[in-house]
């Protein structure tokens, strides 16, 4: 048993950390070097058994790209309730943190050609309009 118990948000958090790391096609025991703890350690925290520390999350998140607020999405809820940025922002965040959104990001910025970068915004304007 932990010494200190395992959180509701321990547990979402380590649904996240294998997602993440699953989408990216990564193993436990590549993470092993990033968290610093055995593949079996990683096995408890990403089925909720086990935490992250602050500074695993923190590696986690430098390690795939994203910030803290892919992991605590309740950062950016003020006292009202709402949320910021707007939860759009935030699937845009999640997109771009993406294997597919890295991918499609980084093919875009390749184009150096930028009239054909302008025409393929409008493009994807278009079709994102039903246009």
């Amino acid at each position: 048993m932990p010494r200190h118990p395992v959180l509701p948000i321990d547990a979402r958090i380590g649904r996240t950390l294998r997602d993440l790391r699953k989408t990216r096609r990564l193993t436990q025991q590549d993470l092993e070097p990033v968290l610093g703890v055995s593949f079996q350690q990683i096995q408890k925290i990403e089925h909720g058994a086990n935490r992250l520390s602050v500074l695993q999350l923190l590696a986690a998140a430098r390690f795939f790209g994203v910030g803290l607020e892919y992991f605590l999405p309740e950062i950016y809820t003020d006292h009202s309730g709402a949320s910021w940025p707007p939860s759009a922002d935030l699937e845009l965040a999640k997109f771009a943190a993406s294997t597919r959104g890295t991918k499609l990001l980084r093919s875009f910025l390749s184009i150096r050609d930028r009239r054909l970068r302008t025409e393929i915004e409008r493009l994807i304007r278009a079709l994102g309009s039903g246009e």
